[in-house]
């Protein structure tokens, strides 16, 4: 799946899973591993391999990944809408994050897979913030305050999402969590990354201090 989980090369995987083999007893274990796959998922021709290249038939297999993909970029394509509806993008937005279910293969340090990981973790973050901007132009700032802190639970390491969050606090009045936030954005930038605010973090800081 981390690989496309169509035509993929069958070298391309025994690379992947037994680095350390020699070409013969890789690829034995890849023959190994494919018969115990087949009869865990146990429906005839789901797992196809031709010409060296391996594939899920996607008309008999339901991957989680593919259909987030796919709701994904329906939510995507809504929000480049001039006016996509609140009822839409709330519906698009609630079906992306219930087959959201966390990093993909959290710990496995394969290239392929972190690479997938670390893709698939930037859409939804960044379709997040968008969703987040989208309920900003509506002045519904309690809607983009819920999209930012879900954003934040993914990757509490993004500056931008503390600065959105920071304004919906101040602009719904709430002073004291959006200096929370601020404190939030202080310990991560700190802990997590080594640095200190940008200076429209700061800035809007100040925008607090003087409210």
């Amino acid at each position: 799946i981390a690989a496309g989980g169509r035509e993929v090369n069958t070298d391309q995987l025994t690379d992947i899973l037994w680095p350390d083999s020699d070409g013969d007893a890789a690829h034995n274990s890849l023959g190994v591993t494919l018969h115990r796959l087949r009869k865990m998922i146990d429906v005839q021709d789901a797992v196809q391999l031709i010409d060296n290249k391996l594939a899920l038939d996607p008309t008999l297999c339901w991957v989680d990944v593919w259909e987030f993909e796919r709701q994904l970029n329906k939510l995507e394509s809504l929000l480049k809408l001039q006016h996509p509806s609140p009822n839409e993008v709330r519906n698009a937005a609630s079906t992306v994050l219930a087959l959201y279910s966390g990093p993909f293969l959290k710990g496995e340090t394969c290239r392929t897979i972190i690479a997938t990981r670390e893709r698939l973790n930037n859409r939804i973050l960044n379709a997040l913030e968008t969703i987040g901007l989208y309920w900003e132009k509506k002045d519904d700032w309690v809607q983009a305050r819920e999209y930012y802190q879900k954003g934040l639970e993914i990757n509490p390491m993004l500056e931008s999402l503390y600065q959105r969050l920071m304004v919906c606090h101040r602009e719904l009045g709430q002073r004291a969590e959006a200096m929370i936030v601020y404190q939030r954005c202080l310990l991560a930038l700190s802990t997590y990354l080594n640095i200190t605010p940008s200076s429209h973090t700061l800035s809007i800081q100040r925008s607090l201090m003087a409210d």
